[in-house]
């Protein structure tokens, strides 16, 4: 449902959070954790002409969900696209304002959405209702049934944590230390922007092939590609703080278990990892990946880890002002960067691609421990790699280098 006015947006009944909705909210005390989804429809004309047939098939597709908060402001028209998600991401929600900004720009439509009530993979599926709508595919959709959050299992695991796992905390924690900090005074602001780049096509089915044989996978591509341009970005800042470390959000769903997908589970269900890695793997791709084999975990993070994780960070910060939070997430958690992987080839867009729809890009927020995310989203044989960065750290110039070598790191792997 689209509202057009303040007044209608406070009747909205937010979820309760789960622990990573608890700390994207402290997160929304630095800067506006924002983040964004658009597809690139196939036609003879902009859909933007037809902007009441896009908000009527937006408004189908939100009413269809019955979810009460789910609520969005009017369809907006876009001039550039870049432009439009830079700005956007930039600017804050209140907590009266609807958590969806639907828009429109040429061949291009999108959401960008408010992060801590839903993550991306519920975005897509409101994506994908309202492409159907838009389509005339389908618009008999059953309503979703909302995650059950509950911050108190993740403040219960504290307190019956066992003491061997409270000490691999402590060392985990420890280690990030080593790890190179951004100066201090580029925390005091934290404006962002967003580019992205296509890939040619056929780069998908070369990584695929190589990464295969190598023992390796996609996102271990997109990992060691990250570390060596940001080992670069951001040197040493210490002889006693060599390595880096990036940041990765995962969702924790069995997609494949029809009773934990999004529209059984519709909410924020993520967990949060680091990977680090020492200053002698940071000098090419291969030594990076060898790093990555070397400390690869036999199973990935759980919510369970992560959870713990978060709410001792919350226990930790809850009375920090804004200098102090700021600090600690510079000094404690910090990353030279991260990656946010999605594969869509197993996803609803798959079908439609290359007839209907012709690209898919998504927009990843920062929060106040990252400089700059990768964004690679793989769609058929096409390969978008987006960054959402701090322009108080890199220049418009150095942020297009940045992305180029990072694309080029992963053409001539």
């Amino acid at each position: 449902m689209s509202v057009e006015a303040s007044d209608d947006a406070r009747l909205i009944a937010w979820p309760l959070p789960s622990i990573f909705g608890t700390l994207m909210k402290q997160w929304e005390t630095l800067a506006p954790y924002n983040a964004a989804q658009v597809m690139t429809l196939v036609g003879e004309h902009d859909i933007e002409h037809d902007i009441q047939h896009v908000a009527h098939s937006f408004d189908q597709a939100i009413t269809s969900m019955g979810v009460p908060w789910l609520r969005a402001s009017a369809v907006v028209s876009a001039v550039n696209l870049n432009s439009h998600l830079s700005t956007e991401m930039n600017r804050a929600f209140a907590e009266t304002d609807p958590p969806l900004r639907p828009f429109v720009c040429g061949h291009h439509v999108g959401i960008l959405y408010r992060h801590w009530p839903l993550d991306s993979v519920c975005v897509r599926l409101i994506m994908r209702r309202w492409f159907e709508a838009l389509h005339s595919l389908k618009q008999d959709w059953p309503p979703v049934i909302e995650a059950q959050h509950n911050a108190l299992p993740g403040v219960l695991s504290l307190l019956f944590t066992s003491p061997k796992r409270w000490l691999e905390e402590v060392i985990d924690i420890r280690r990030q230390r080593s790890v190179r900090r951004l100066p201090a005074d580029l925390m005091s602001t934290l404006p962002i922007a967003f580019i992205s780049t296509d890939l040619p096509r056929g780069t998908v089915t070369s990584l695929v092939q190589k990464s295969r044989l190598r023992g390796h996978t996609m996102n271990d591509l997109f990992l060691a590609a990250a570390a060596v341009v940001c080992a670069d970005l951001f040197p040493p800042d210490s002889s006693k703080r060599t390595g880096l470390s990036l940041g990765t959000i995962v969702d924790t769903r069995d997609l494949k278990n029809p009773h934990d997908n999004p529209q059984a589970q519709f909410g924020l269900s993520l967990a949060f990892t680091q990977t680090r890695f020492a200053h002698r793997s940071l000098n090419s791709m291969s030594e990076a990946l060898e790093e990555l084999s070397k400390n690869k975990s036999k199973s990935g993070p759980t919510r369970r880890d992560s959870d713990l994780r978060l709410a001792a960070i919350l226990r930790w910060t809850r009375r920090f002002d804004r200098p102090t939070l700021c600090e600690f997430y510079r000094k404690r958690a910090g990353s030279s960067g991260g990656i946010s992987n999605v594969n869509l080839n197993r996803d609803w867009h798959a079908p439609h691609f290359p007839s209907l729809m012709s690209g898919y890009l998504r927009v990843s927020p920062l929060g106040p421990a990252l400089p700059l995310v990768f964004s690679p989203t793989t769609l058929g044989d096409a390969l978008n790699i987006g960054m959402t960065y701090r322009t108080n750290l890199l220049s418009a110039e150095t942020a297009h280098v940045t992305l180029d070598r990072f694309a080029s790191l992963l053409s001539h792997e």
